[in-house]
């Protein structure tokens, strides 16, 4: 199966009961992954395969077999079940709610999961962000160079480049000193990385997993479900339900309001920047010095990943906003000095 790193599928037959047995060999690349990715998706699978709280959120992850260090290879029970991108393109069609609401259903599941999978994970209740090191440090390293690569593959103008700068320096000393969740997290948390067999959600592909904050998982997932291509499967998709899907998925892992602490959401809005620019980044490299046919499907796409870089840009100015007015609130809120 062709991916970033080449997945085999084998059946085999179980020497001691006879069954037969689904395997999934997967080779981790040294210029894709880390030295240690091998190692720690390994320890991933099994410290989460048939762990209580994802039971108990109908998921799991395959039962891992075998591992090679020197060969950077491991073996794993094979997942059952659909990829969600398959089931979303196929079911999500206007004139359809009853099909509408199974994947509303399944989204809540989706980010039930992931809470279940960051609580088990969790490494400090209490971490302090740091604007000089860290996790908030990288992020605004990443987001800058995306920034500048974009600007040259044609997403935006310098003026937009200024723009977006400013908004992170805004939102980088914003967040300095905030306190928040450091977890175990999946990595590359998306549609295509969750199977559904109609009972069990399976999670796969640890191979990226590594300490981190919560938002790079939930930013992940969301932008999957904006960036789906239904077409040629599903002409008659509605574009309005992944917003419904979205609402779903985000209060099943905050809580009934769907509405995350100030500071996450502002969080969240940088990890969407960051994430929606590398999707167009990897885009670009697959399109740009193609054929024809290929450029003119980059240049066809451009359109649609500014409409979503105007959008998530939206988030994060009104995220800003509702911490200055918090900011305000808070100041006139205290006691005069005596």
């Amino acid at each position: 199966m062709g991916a970033d790193n080449p997945v085999l599928f084998f059946r085999a037959r179980n020497p001691l009961s006879g069954a037969i047995q689904d395997l999934v060999v997967k080779h981790l690349r040294e210029d894709t992954t880390a030295a240690d990715a091998p190692a720690r998706e390994f320890g991933m699978l099994e410290s989460l395969h048939g762990h209580p709280l994802l039971r108990g959120q109908g998921a799991d992850v395959p039962r891992p077999l075998a591992r090679w260090d020197d060969l950077r290879t491991l073996v794993m029970e094979r997942a059952p079940g659909r990829r969600l991108p398959d089931v979303l393109r196929r079911d999500n069609r206007l004139g359809s709610p009853a099909a509408k609401r199974r994947l509303a259903d399944l989204m809540d599941q989706c980010g039930a999961c992931l809470r279940a999978l960051h609580q088990i994970g969790q490494l400090d209740a209490a971490f302090v962000l740091d604007d000089r090191q860290g996790p908030l440090n990288d992020l605004a390293f990443r987001l800058r160079g995306a920034i500048d690569k974009s600007r040259r593959q044609g997403l935006f103008e310098d003026g937009a480049q200024r723009e977006m700068n400013r908004l992170i320096d805004t939102a980088i000393a914003e967040l300095a000193g905030r306190r928040v969740t450091r977890v175990r997290a999946h990595g590359d948390y998306y549609l295509g990385n969750l199977l559904s067999d109609g009972r069990t959600l399976w999670l796969i592909d640890f191979g990226f997993s590594r300490p981190g904050l919560i938002h790079h998982d939930l930013s992940r997932f969301l932008l999957s479900l904006r960036t789906i291509n239904p077409y040629p499967e599903n002409l008659l998709y509605d574009f309005a339900a992944p917003g419904v899907f979205r609402q779903r998925f985000l209060s099943a892992y905050f809580g009934d309001s769907a509405q995350p602490a100030q500071q996450d959401r502002l969080l969240l809005s940088l990890f969407s920047l960051s994430a929606l620019l590398y999707h167009y980044l990897r885009r670009a490299r697959l399109h740009a010095d193609g054929a024809i046919g290929a450029r003119l499907y980059l240049r066809l796409l451009r359109p649609v990943y500014r409409r979503l870089l105007r959008q998530t840009l939206t988030e994060l100015r009104t995220s800003l906003s509702d911490s200055a007015a918090r900011r305000v609130s808070q100041r006139s809120g205290r006691r005069p000095r005596r």
